[in-house]
């Protein structure tokens, strides 16, 4: 498996990294937006750390979402493929809304998950996997070692462990 670290060397994970197909992933976009109300109101917000906070109502709709996402056939057509299922494209893709809307939030009273658009959702998959399946750099096999920017998602540096050993 893919070893991914950030910039400070920390591993943050890496087991979805370039599973996704973009065009599979619009489709299981479309099909969330449906799972979330127009608006959410947004002015309860707990802060918990210097760069955290919880924001009850958000939380809620996203947890209703999900509930119905885990609810749904496995293979719903043209929202799968040989490695990812339906109901993982669209927690991929609900998680990506939520945390757009999670940014959203911040200092504003109310969002509006409808208006969230498929590019905001696209820069947090890349952000948070890499980038799409047909975007894999040659270079990086089932062992590499991934360096990237946390908040960016931007590829440091890719090492390769010596396989003549």
């Amino acid at each position: 498996m893919v070893k991914l670290f950030n910039q400070h060397g920390i591993d943050i994970g890496g087991s979805y990294v370039y599973e996704l197909d973009r065009d599979i992933a619009f489709k299981a976009y479309e099909a969330c937006l449906d799972l979330w109300p127009e608006e959410v109101g947004v002015t309860e917000q707990i802060s918990e750390e210097e760069d955290a906070c919880y924001i009850p109502n958000l939380s809620h709709f996203w947890n209703e979402a999900e509930e119905s996402i885990e609810g749904l056939e496995k293979n719903i057509e043209g929202i799968w493929d040989e490695n990812n299922s339906s109901t993982q494209y669209m927690g991929v893709v609900n998680d990506a809304i939520f945390g757009v809307l999670h940014k959203k939030a911040i200092g504003n009273d109310v969002v509006y998950p409808k208006k969230v658009s498929f590019a905001d959702i696209e820069k947090r998959i890349i952000k948070d996997y890499l980038g799409w399946k047909h975007q894999k750099p040659p270079e990086v096999n089932d062992d590499s070692i991934i360096t990237i920017e946390w908040q960016t998602g931007r590829i440091i540096s890719i090492e390769n462990p010596d396989r003549s050993k």
